[in-house]
């Protein structure tokens, strides 16, 4: 089985060939993998490093953008200029851990069905010692469509480095979209839940690195990614809806998903915009818990700059008036919210969508509220 190793770069270099050089020493002798390098205009500085990878062998492709073409248009070339079966976008700043190409390829093999392979991340950030994430989700399963759609909306745990898809349900789903921002995966991943099934393994299969320059914390930080993210979750969820709609059942097809494919309106629009406002409370708490305050009231800043309303003032207020408190009473606050939201969702709950797992497990996907 072929496997393409996709790296989308932009000025990271000091990391860019030990991501490259972790791609190359995967010993899978059932598996051919190639790596493919898409340099987004880094400039001069990336020049020397590029060249020498350019020397590492047929294996290695490089590609150099003339001009910067944005983030998601990247991660695309990336992908479509690779020849891969199966491919793995591995962030340049990142690294795939030993056997996680063997460990991903021996279950398409087992299985033909499967869209995409997943397991756990090693995570390193700076300062702190080396953890688990997610912390834990759950042990090895199947998702039959649409169950990981909706799982991955309520409850994304798919780090990029530890996701292997095949290529055809990459050119099915049409790509990277960029009505995600600068979370193009999470969306990916919610598509890719509706062509066909999905296996989470009990392994870590990649090295996720936090660190100043990283552009998903970068994002994280902005006015932009809290409102990509919010309107990803939208159009993640009318997609969603729309597929179910369309067939009249609880999967959808692969063939009924295309690049061409409408996505049409949702009249629930209404309902995505209260999950995405109760989603940036809980999003704007996680930020007190981890200590980061200020970026935990200006996430509410905007949300309330986005809906306003007397609720969405009244919990700016509320989380500025927390951020000054313990971390214990920021914890409590957090899952007596939680439970709240959970026992609204059981009251005012939409009509849902039953899928029977292979296994006869019975997974209830009806939509739900909050996104990690």
């Amino acid at each position: 089985m072929k496997v393409s190793i996709c790296i989308p770069h932009y000025r990271q270099e000091e990391y860019l060939t030990r991501a490259v050089l972790s791609a190359l020493e995967q010993v899978s002798p059932e598996d051919q993998v190639e790596v493919v390098v898409s340099d987004n205009a880094s400039g001069r500085a990336a020049n020397s490093v590029l060249d020498q990878l350019e020397t590492l062998g047929p294996q290695v492709k490089v590609l150099r953008n003339n001009y910067n073409i944005g983030m998601v248009a990247n991660f695309n070339r990336a992908v479509q200029s690779s020849a891969g079966e199966v491919i793995c976008v591995l962030s340049a700043d990142d690294e795939l851990l030993p056997g996680a190409v063997r460990a991903a390829c021996d279950e398409f093999r087992s299985d033909p069905e499967l869209v995409m392979v997943y397991g756990y991340t090693e995570v390193h950030e700076d300062g702190s010692p080396p953890y688990t994430w997610p912390r834990y989700t759950g042990p090895r399963h199947r998702f039959d469509p649409p169950a990981f759609a909706f799982h991955n909306l309520e409850n994304p745990d798919t780090p990029l480095v530890s996701a292997f898809f095949r290529q055809s349900a990459f050119d099915a789903v049409g790509g990277f979209k960029g009505e995600a921002g600068s979370v193009p995966d999470w969306l990916l991943w919610t598509e890719l839940g509706l062509v066909g099934p999905v296996l989470r393994i009990d392994r870590c299969l990649g090295l996720y690195r936090v660190h100043g320059a990283n552009e998903t914390v970068s994002a994280r930080k902005s006015f932009s990614w809290i409102l990509s993210h919010y309107m990803a979750e939208s159009y993640g969820r009318s997609l969603v809806s729309s597929a179910l709609e369309n067939s009249g059942t609880a999967s959808t097809p692969a063939s009924g998903i295309s690049p061409a494919h409408p996505v049409r309106g949702n009249s629930a629009f209404q309902t995505h915009m209260t999950h995405a406002r109760r989603s940036s409370l809980s999003t704007a708490l996680n930020s007190l818990r981890k200590g980061q305050k200020g970026l935990g009231r200006r996430q509410l800043l905007l949300t309330y700059s986005l809906w306003p309303s007397f609720r969405a003032f009244a919990e700016l207020m509320g989380v500025t008036a927390l951020s000054f408190l313990p971390r214990s009473v920021i914890d409590r606050t957090y899952w007596w919210l939680k439970s709240r939201d959970a026992r609204e969702r059981t009251s005012h709950a939409q009509p849902e969508v039953i899928a029977r797992g292979a296994r006869g497990r019975v997974l209830h996907t009806g939509i739900k509220g909050e996104s990690k």
